[in-house]
């Protein structure tokens, strides 16, 4: 067995071996300034100081801060660079130390990662590590696991695997949509499939990237096949699944250049690690409320304006095509009563929502709580299917209009909606969901204003 020599001061390198001094250091710089960034938000949102085992299991922002605006994207692509950096500081250490490369898993999940750091500070430097490097000694082709049709039905096995792991597991056992089913679930299953690919047919980076992408785009597949998930969702879900799957099956090409032996008990291992990992995590708890506020100014003055918020006729307006495919749209509303008290139905296309009236301060604000909603979509599918997070994820709280008085008999019209998510990662749903209701809102104002101005 050959190692190369060491890479330096590389953060990125899975080639190389690094030293117990050097790891220290990295991984308290690391490690601690991660949790100075986590304590220095969520201080500042005037939450909870957070430990560091309260830490999420792979997005790593702590989930007690809700605003999605400052947890946006760049948050999102920080965090896939931060657990990278980490995990191949504990690949090159565990080949130092001459302890299988499998163990820097355990940098998944932030208990047993602060265990897996302390314990390859401790282990010495070993003068024969336990994993090769390099390209595999080559096979005798008239071997059965020579064949491309074996690797292939690997890839099928392990997709199967995952498939069922995220169903039973993240979703079936109690409607879990979080980090199991979007980070963990793809960034293993495409691990072991290139793993066992790789090994099995000896073959090159370019040929495991293709069998990576036939399991990105097979579990998705395969949950809309049998009627699991629609395909709006899993259309919704691929920007998440993507990046961890991508790293998974880049990790399992190196991983099958560096340990060849045993490998049926290696896998075995690692999806024991899956089913402990998984079972530590948490159903996602609902968010603090997100404001959504959408306006237009009509030309018209509040008092004609009221009546048509309080109650409208069917909007007219042709439904752009992502209201189309089902997702819900407002079509109606009605109201039973006058006052606080009184009982509004706004009609959507899946179905009514029920909102009593707690404002009613004519013709300047309405404001209503919402006790009953339809599924926010209906799933397209071939099948008629109602997956657990269609009443379990997105829940709408209350609702508002305020009507603002200008200069010319105008009104600006402000409609407000308060809703909470129970679904990670926030900072990727939360402006997915709010993006869908100012179209909600928008469709709703401009029905208003016309109604409004044609007196």
């Amino acid at each position: 067995m050959t190692t190369p020599n060491s890479t330096g001061l590389s953060l990125w390198a899975l080639h190389g071996r690094c030293s117990r001094s050097r790891f220290a250091l990295w991984m308290a710089a690391i490690l601690g300034g991660r949790y100075a960034l986590d304590v220095s938000v969520t201080m500042h949102q005037g939450h909870q100081l957070p430990l560091p085992w309260d830490l999420s299991m792979f997005l790593l922002v702590q989930e007690t801060s809700n605003d999605h605006v400052l947890r946006g994207a760049p948050w999102f692509i920080a965090e896939l660079g931060f657990l990278w950096i980490v995990m191949t500081f504990c690949l090159r250490r565990a080949g130092d130390a001459g302890i299988t490369p499998w163990i820097s898993l355990l940098a998944l999940h932030p208990c047993s990662r602060l265990i897996l750091v302390l314990l390859l500070v401790v282990c010495p430097t070993s003068a024969r590590p336990s994993w090769r490097f390099g390209p595999l000694p080559p096979i005798d082709p008239n071997r059965p696991e020579a064949s491309q049709a074996l690797a292939f039905t690997a890839v099928g096995i392990w997709i199967m695997t995952t498939f069922v792991m995220v169903v039973g597991i993240s979703i079936a056992a109690d409607s879990n949509y979080g980090r199991v089913a979007f980070y963990l679930a793809p960034f293993l299953g495409t691990l072991l499939t290139s793993f066992h690919w790789s090994s099995v047919s000896r073959s090159k980076a370019t040929t495991t990237a293709w069998g990576t992408l036939f399991c990105i785009l097979g579990i998705p597949l395969l949950l809309f096949l049998l009627a699991i998930e629609g395909a709006i969702c899993l259309v919704l879900a691929l920007p998440l699944i993507v990046p961890p799957a991508i790293f998974g099956g880049f990790l399992g090409h190196v991983m099958a250049q560096r340990t060849v032996e045993n490998a049926r008990l290696v896998a075995a291992a690692t999806l024991g690690i899956y089913l402990l990992l998984a079972s530590l995590q948490t159903k996602p708890e609902f968010s603090d409320p997100i404001e959504v506020m959408t306006s237009v100014e009509i030309e018209a003055p509040p008092k004609t304006v009221w009546h048509h918020v309080v109650a409208f006729s069917e909007i007219t307006e042709e439904a752009p095509w992502w209201f189309r495919v089902g997702l819900a749209y407002p079509l109606r509303a009605r109201i039973d009563g006058e006052g606080v008290g009184a009982v509004r139905h706004c009609e959507f296309s899946t179905g009514p929502f029920v909102e009593p009236i707690t404002a009613w301060e004519p013709p300047h604000r309405l404001a209503f709580d919402v006790v009953d909603q339809p599924p926010p979509m209906h799933e397209l599918s071939f099948y008629d299917i109602h997956p657990p997070h269609l009443e379990s994820t997105w829940v709408s709280r209350r609702g508002e209009f305020r009507l603002i008085p200008l200069s010319g008999g105008r009104t600006r019209l402000e409609g407000r909606t308060w809703y909470v998510l129970a679904i990670d990662p926030l900072p990727y749903w939360a402006p997915l969901a709010s993006s869908i209701i100012h179209q909600i809102h928008g469709r709703v104002l401009r029905h208003i204003a016309r109604q409004a101005e044609a007196r």
